[in-house]
């Protein structure tokens, strides 16, 4: 009998964020919905009105968004760093290397990013790494929080300094 493929779900996602030295938090997609777009950016050529050809245009980096259902967003005393201070380098993550130094220490014009790793296992019972997506450079641009009567959420969005995750 040939191998089925197996439809992924929420339940098949880790995300882990990662400063530019491996501190890193492990983050269950609660939610299910980490997304993000690949954008390619082309340049429509016209000969006198024409549509003659196209280039490659500009690159575009990686918009990424996710929620997940609200924990805390500070640490406990000698517990996990929480997800937001991971991303906005506050409280126990203060100490945490930007992912985009210039090998000097210094991040480059200020921005903090962390590198974001999505594992979708394989939904099977062995739990094997289907896919694995690699975000650089991440860079959060806006948190969102909202209160819920099941449970409050935090919305994240940013994007990776970068035109495509690394796909492995």
């Amino acid at each position: 009998m040939a191998d089925t493929k197996v439809t992924k779900n929420l339940r098949d996602g880790v995300l882990t964020v990662t400063d530019g030295a491996s501190a890193s938090v492990v983050v269950y997609l609660d939610e299910g919905d980490l997304s993000f777009t690949r954008t390619s950016e082309f340049v429509q050529v016209l000969d006198r009105g024409a549509l003659s050809h196209t280039r490659k245009g500009n690159e575009v980096p990686v918009p990424v968004s996710f929620s997940v259902k609200f924990v805390g967003f500070q640490q406990d005393v000698g517990g996990a760093i929480s997800l937001y201070e991971a991303l906005t380098q506050t409280g126990g993550a203060s100490g945490w290397t930007s992912d985009s130094e210039d090998g000097q220490g210094n991040a480059f014009d200020g921005v903090y990013s962390v590198i974001l790793t999505f594992v979708i296992n394989d939904g099977k019972a062995s739990a094997a790494a289907q896919d694995t997506l690699a975000f650089a450079m991440f860079h959060t641009e806006s948190i969102d929080f909202s209160e819920g009567d099941d449970y409050d959420t935090l919305s994240v969005s940013g994007f990776a300094f970068e035109t495509t995750p690394t796909i492995s």
